[in-house]
């Protein structure tokens, strides 16, 4: 049976920050723009194997949570820090009462979630004021993406939406973003034929789709 994308193995030949654009560097930049308070309990939508995790968490002044699909990557994340907070569930159906999160990071997950129900419970989740954190790819020309999103559809990468459509899933669910920021540099240090490798796709393809397609990655943060 093929691995899921994100479960296959070539990953573990890599530093666990690179298995998407920017790795930390991108998830740190965006926390410093948040005024989070001591304390702060923090979820991490597809935490993966917890990397994301272990960095809000290592210096004890916040709580961190974490919920992913995979029972493998979990298991990593336990493994490799018993402290963690996790479980398994999806971004649709969030296991958390309302209003108990001061913020939500949600890091190359939109794009292969259903975006409505998935933004429904980050709102309901965040208490009011909470900060929304999104990463992820997008297609930055609109005209072209049709067969960057074939490419990354079937391989179960997710889709590449435009800046336009990703705001306006963002303010329909009664967000009021602060930040959208370009990222696509991060994209240059990551290794896309990795992720070809773990998706079993044409590596040609899916380059020629990425430039037409001027395939990017940005951030967001929103408040409640």
């Amino acid at each position: 049976m093929p691995h899921p994308v994100y479960e296959h193995p070539i990953w573990t030949e890599l530093d666990e920050q690179c298995i998407r654009p920017g790795g930390l560097s991108i998830t740190k930049q965006a926390l410093r723009l948040c005024h989070l308070p001591f304390g702060a309990r923090i979820l991490d939508v597809g935490c993966g194997s917890g990397t994301t995790l272990r960095h809000i968490t290592k210096q004890g002044e916040r709580t961190g949570f974490g919920i992913d699909i995979s029972a493998d990557l979990l298991q990593k994340a336990s493994i490799s820090d018993g402290t963690v907070h996790i479980a398994q569930s999806r971004a649709e159906h969030l296991p958390f009462g309302e209003h108990c999160l001061d913020a939500v990071i949600s890091e190359c997950v939109f794009s292969v979630v259903d975006t409505a129900p998935a933004m429904e419970n980050f709102y309901r989740v965040l208490k009011p004021n909470g900060y929304l954190i999104m990463s992820d790819l997008y297609a930055r020309n609109e005209s072209r993406r049709d067969a960057m999103n074939s490419i990354l559809i079937e391989s179960g990468i997710g889709s590449a939406m435009t800046q336009k459509e990703i705001i306006g899933k963002v303010e329909k669910a009664g967000f009021e973003i602060s930040v959208f920021t370009d990222q696509s540099e991060a994209m240059k240090q990551f290794s896309f034929c990795t992720l070809t490798t773990a998706a079993q796709v044409n590596s040609f393809d899916f380059f020629l789709a990425a430039t037409n397609a001027k395939l990017g990655y940005y951030f967001l943060i929103a408040r409640k």
